[in-house]
C-alpha cells in the first residue's frame, strides 16, 4: 500500500513538472537572457523577500555566485540576509 502512494506522489510530481516546463520553459529563457544582459552591461541583481522568500532570495543568490556547472565570472549580487517582522 505505501508503495502505491509513494509512486502516486511521484506520478504527480512528474505531471507538475512535465506542466511546468510546457508552460514556463519560454518565461525562463527571457528571464534568464534579461538577468544575463543585465550582468553583461556591469549592472546588479537586487535579490529581496521576506520570511521562505527571503531563504529563496538567498538560494538563487548562492546560485548565482558559486560555481555549479561552470566559472561564469563574478556577478554583482546584492541578497538582503534580513527579514523584517511585521
Amino acid at each position: 500500500m505505501i508503495v502505491g502512494t509513494i509512486e502516486a506522489e511521484f506520478h504527480a510530481h512528474t505531471r507538475v513538472l512535465e506542466q511546468t516546463i510546457e508552460h514556463s520553459t519560454s518565461l525562463i529563457i527571457d528571464l534568464a537572457n534579461c538577468i544575463g544582459e543585465c550582468f553583461q552591461r556591469g549592472n546588479k541583481l537586487l535579490l529581496c523577500g521576506n520570511g521562505g522568500s527571503a531563504a529563496d532570495a538567498q538560494h538563487l543568490a548562492a546560485g548565482f555566485i558559486n560555481l555549479f556547472r561552470y566559472d561564469r565570472g563574478h556577478f554583482r549580487l546584492l541578497p538582503s540576509p534580513l527579514t523584517l517582522l511585521c
